[in-house]
């Protein structure tokens, strides 16, 4: 299994296979204002999708999309194929060469899936491409993730992130983001990134140590935490909080807190964007 980065799609196809690939363009999308999500996966003129739980995080129904493209693979008679997505915290997740601590069982489906077809003596590339920028599979990918999110749930029950998990109930207390219809994407991107607690590409690397904040220049062992507890760029946004010692979780009640003034927390974060 090879994952790389976007090198076009002229490119696509050429090197260890003799046939035309069959090519797959993924995406999974999270409604901000009901919770729900949904997963999708496109392939010539087929488009097919999946309502997700409620709640999920993109770092959930991302794989979901690429793991059902690897279900839909395994019945072809292709030489090569190639799954693009434009998340590149999955693809790093998947890439990683000790064992996965956070959405384990998803994690490995993957993993067995691509084994099993490369057991068949193919091929499986995951390709990362840049999103919104004109790519037909990736936007008819977007655009039906994001509609599947309005049908009713009927996907099975998804192992949660017990780490997101956590964060979100503390964070959201699962209160829907409103007015999330006046968001612009670039916002609602930020938003989620701080509900969900995403974690930066470097966090997922094995060799983690720490990173540097981009407003400050602080080396931060837990960047979010830094921007929200910490970075001087977010100082707005900190009242004079008691309760929690743990900062995990005075973190979480500072992005509580600052939800509820919403207009002030988007100031905020234009000017100085969370951690990605």
């Amino acid at each position: 299994m090879y994952i790389k980065n976007w090198e076009g799609e002229k490119r696509i196809g050429v090197g260890a296979t003799r046939s035309l690939p069959t090519v797959y363009y993924t995406d999974g999308s999270v409604d901000p204002e009901r919770g729900t999500t949904g997963a999708a996966v496109v392939t010539g003129q087929e488009v097919l999708s999946w309502r997700t739980p409620d709640h999920c995080s993109t770092l959930q129904t991302e794989p979901v999309a690429i793991q059902h493209a690897l279900k839909h693979a395994r019945h072809r008679r292709e030489e090569m194929m190639v799954v693009h997505s434009d998340s590149r915290s999955a693809l790093q997740v998947l890439q990683q060469l000790s064992p996965p601590t956070d959405n384990v069982r998803l994690t490995t489906t993957i993993l067995g899936l691509a084994q099993r077809i490369v057991a068949q003596g193919r091929h499986v590339r995951l390709n990362w491409v840049p999103s919104h920028v004109g790519l037909r599979g990736n936007e008819a990918a977007d655009e039906a993730a994001r509609a599947v999110t309005s049908t009713e749930q009927q996907h099975r029950e998804m192992e949660a992130s017990s780490r997101q998990a956590a964060w979100y109930a503390k964070a959201t207390a699962y209160r829907p983001l409103l007015p999330a219809r006046q968001l612009s994407r670039a916002d609602e991107v930020k938003l989620h990134r701080l509900r969900l607690s995403y974690r930066t590409l470097e966090e997922l690397r094995d060799d983690f140590e720490s990173r540097q904040c981009d407003h400050c220049g602080h080396l931060a062992r837990h960047p979010l935490r830094h921007y929200l507890l910490s970075c001087p760029a977010t100082a707005q946004l900190r009242q004079q909080i008691g309760g929690p010692e743990d900062d995990e979780d005075r973190a979480a009640l500072v992005l509580r807190r600052t939800l509820e003034d919403l207009p002030r927390l988007l100031i905020v974060a234009r000017s100085a964007p969370p951690p990605r």
